[in-house]
């Protein structure tokens, strides 16, 4: 009764006529039961629940699943559960195991299967030792049970899958726990060691002991996500580039990933190598990816800002010129390419000044100009948080001293208040699946000390605008342009 008036709700309902043919089935209308199932079947024929309580040949039904089988029959496992039909869903995993092979949590949930119903789970603890995990770590809520059964009874993987599921579920100390507990269950399994690194650095204030943990997993394994992700997290504690590049470069040769030569390009930049960077960049074909763009284009583009402030620095304003200008002109094969036109503004200034020194004033005032028309807005404040900065250099070169002071002073008093804010969750987001999380605090503090330090240049404090770039870059060792200001302010190239 309760199935058909969820039918009534919901013709669509995948699970409602499920239910309705297992319970007519047990009230021994068979008759009933296939005719449920047959128009189940017409309205959704790739309901797989149906599919199986239909009779269909079982070689048949596991050949023509289109989405990952192990995935599939786990979910229709814990549906089954959810009802009751114990020895339902134990024939259905039985069944997927003899014609696919089973995935470890295939086995153990039919170990567990067995166990719910009174008996022992037979061979399966042997099955899952052995097998592979499959596309997908487990999730489901009914997982747990599984893997916690699994545990009691000593199956070694069992703690650190369980690890997993906790971590999913934000219970960070309990999954720390079972990863430390996994790493004497499974001390050659480098999935331990970078999941309980993770959980070190990002949950439980322990960040000096990452590193290590994950230079142990880089030894069992040439995962290029491990090594991505070692990068990631070496920037994050403020390594010296020139250790990113220890770890990197023997492994240049064998590199596919995209990111990881932006991460070997961005080592270079920050090494203040701008020429190798480009060499790194330009001897890899990047796949074109929407989101990824600026990644690539901000590592080539920063390379020749290097290389433009050195020339102008040193008065070769016709080679720093023709270096600036190469940074807004991207290569094919960087498969990248730039969104907002504030990207190009610390370039364009730049241009301007080289202009202006080498007598062509004119063009110099048309880019100044052309600066202070762009609007702040969201696009400015996401691709250019400090476009005020330039604005106020740009109005104060043609003459517009109280527009640069307005500009500035709006700026301070914004990015105060921004510094303050307890974050909405802007700053919690971890792009590109970086999976070493620091705190949405930091990473906002990063960001206006940076800003605030601007400021601090713009005023003529440079002893205060030192300190704050230093302690942004601390936080943040991403921002080559903070690290830039940084550097020019001590002295450095």
């Amino acid at each position: 009764d309760h199935a058909r008036q969820a039918l009534t709700h919901d013709t669509r309902n995948p699970l409602a006529p499920v239910v309705l043919a297992l319970a007519q089935r047990e009230l021994g209308d068979e008759a009933a039961a296939n005719a449920v199932i047959g128009a189940g079947l017409e309205s959704d024929r790739f309901n797989m629940l149906l599919r199986f309580l239909s009779g269909l040949d079982r070689a048949r039904f596991f050949a023509e699943m289109r989405a990952e089988p192990a995935q599939t029959v786990l979910d229709m496992a814990f549906d089954l559960l959810g009802m009751g039909q114990y020895a339902l869903t134990e024939a259905l995993l039985a069944d997927f195991g003899a014609h696919c092979g089973h995935t470890v949590m295939t086995a153990l949930t039919l170990g567990y299967v067995r166990h719910l119903q009174g008996r022992d789970a037979g061979d399966a603890f042997e099955i899952a030792a052995d097998a592979p995990l499959g596309d997908t770590y487990p999730v489901r809520a009914g997982e747990i049970n599984v893997l916690s059964y699994a545990l009691d009874r000593g199956f070694k993987r069992a703690a650190f899958l369980l690890g997993c599921e906790y971590y999913d579920k934000r219970q960070y100390a309990r999954a720390t726990a079972l990863f430390e507990r996994a790493l004497r269950d499974e001390p050659d399994n480098y999935m331990v060691y970078r999941s309980l690194a993770v959980a070190y650095y990002s949950h439980m204030n322990r960040r000096g002991e990452a590193l290590p943990l994950m230079r142990r997993a880089l030894a069992m394994s040439n995962s290029e996500q491990l090594l991505y992700e070692t990068a990631v997290l070496m920037d994050q504690l403020g390594a010296a580039p020139e250790e990113k590049l220890d770890l990197l470069l023997p492994r240049l040769p064998a590199m596919r990933r995209d990111d990881l030569f932006v991460e070997a390009a961005k080592a270079y930049n920050q090494a203040r190598r701008p020429e190798k960077a480009r060499e790194v960049l330009m001897n890899h074909v990047f796949t074109a990816c929407e989101g990824g763009e600026h990644a690539i284009a901000d590592q080539y583009m920063f390379s020749f800002f290097q290389e433009g402030a050195r020339l102008e620095r040193a008065g070769d304003y016709e080679a720093a010129l023709e270096s600036y200008t190469q940074a807004l002109t991207l290569p094919a094969s960087l498969g990248a390419g730039i969104w907002n036109r504030t990207k190009y503004v610390p370039y364009r200034y730049r241009i301007a000044g080289c202009l202006d020194k080498l007598g062509r004033r004119a063009e110099a005032e048309e880019i100044w100009r052309e600066i202070l028309r762009i609007d702040i807005d969201f696009f400015s404040n996401m691709y250019l948080p400090e476009l005020p900065y330039y604005q106020a250099l740009a109005a104060e070169k043609i003459g517009l001293q109280q527009r640069a002071w307005n500009l500035m002073g709006e700026a301070r008093r914004s990015w105060t208040r921004e510094l303050k804010r307890t974050d909405s969750g802007f700053f919690s987001t971890t792009p590109f699946f970086i999976s070493f999380v620091q705190s949405a605090a930091e990473l906002r503090e990063a960001q206006y000390d940076y800003l605030l330090g601007l400021v601090s240049l713009y005023e003529g404090d440079g002893e205060r605008a030192a300190k704050l770039f230093e302690k942004s870059c601390r936080i943040n060792a991403d921002h080559l342009f903070c690290q830039y200001y940084r550097d020019a302010l001590a002295g450095g190239d």
